[in-house]
């Protein structure tokens, strides 16, 4: 008898910082989501060094199982390799937004970037809400909750005015 009542309050305890976790996030779901300015955004993971890069153009490009599934332009040469590859994480300054940007990129490079173009999908039970600044990068949040456009014709009007709802 004297187990059960042990059982729960050890679940209590156990579930405690899963719980505080999940309220920290509440309020940040509430919030509306702008898209970072190009200049703001943060490399997370460095670019990997030349040497290294040939190792993994050999590892990559040697699995035979890639070679069946159809992939014959990325190991065509290291060159296009490089450009499919080469990239590495880049987050907003909060960490909301993140995305693997191309390393061919020259530093600086970002804050040049056109303005955000925002734009929201669904995926099965995930909403993406997508940044993407020209051709060159783009950034993703990923949410369980349904997003919409905050303002239709504002966004349509001025790309930096866009905003998305997460509920």
């Amino acid at each position: 008898m004297t187990s059960r009542p042990l059982t729960r309050r050890l679940l209590v305890l156990l579930s405690l910082p899963f719980a505080a976790t999940a309220l920290a996030q509440v309020p940040a779901a509430a919030q509306p989501l702008a898209c970072p300015a190009p200049g703001a955004l943060v490399q997370v993971a460095a670019c990997l060094p030349e040497a290294e890069l040939r190792m993994e153009y050999i590892g990559y490009c040697s699995d035979n199982r890639r070679m069946y599934a159809g992939d014959t332009e990325t190991c065509s040469s290291f060159e296009r390799f490089v450009r499919a590859r080469h990239s590495s994480l880049w987050e907003s300054p909060d960490g909301t937004f993140q995305g693997y940007l191309s390393c061919a990129l020259p530093a600086g490079a970002m804050a040049s970037l056109p303005p955000a173009a925002l734009s929201i999908t669904r995926q099965g039970t995930v909403t993406r809400v997508v940044c993407r600044y020209g051709e060159a990068a783009s950034v993703i949040h990923r949410t369980k909750a349904r997003c919409a456009l905050q303002d239709a014709v504002a966004c349509k009007a001025d790309a930096a005015a866009c905003r998305a709802r997460c509920e």
